[in-house]
């Protein structure tokens, strides 16, 4: 199942739990083939754990946005890390591994802003990361 997805004028990328994909535009090739750390499925939304106690398991879930692409670069989170790989041919770039996230919280949405890359903690949003995107 797809985690989240990311477009720009070269590539559409899929974010998978263990993979990262890259199709050209048209949908019809794969152009590259990662693997890359594992990213949980964990899309935790307030009103239905108020109510029900699995609701990850729920087909109705709130959206992440792991996975971002610009300037010729995608960035995206696994559960304990973000990650730049370059979009041409996937190769790994750059990576930040997360030593000081709160409890039971994920590295969560990638925001791209120019110069920046934000992530946002997923299920408690209490912290912003910002760093400068680099090679």
């Amino acid at each position: 199942m797809a985690i989240s997805f990311a477009i720009d004028d070269q590539h559409f990328y899929l974010h998978t739990r263990n993979e990262v994909i890259a199709y050209d535009l048209t949908l019809s090739e794969i152009i590259w083939k990662k693997k890359v750390r594992p990213r949980t499925l964990n899309a935790a939304v307030p009103y239905w754990s108020s109510y029900i106690p699995d609701y990850s398991k729920l087909p109705n879930r709130g959206t992440e946005n792991t996975i971002a692409a610009i300037d010729g670069f995608i960035y995206y989170t696994t559960d304990m890390t973000v990650e730049a790989r370059r979009a041409a041919d996937g190769e790994l770039v750059w990576m930040h591994l997360f030593t000081d996230l709160p409890a039971n919280a994920l590295p969560g949405d990638v925001i791209l802003t120019p110069g920046y890359v934000f992530v946002l903690t997923h299920t408690n949003q209490s912290r912003l990361y910002a760093f400068e995107p680099r090679e």
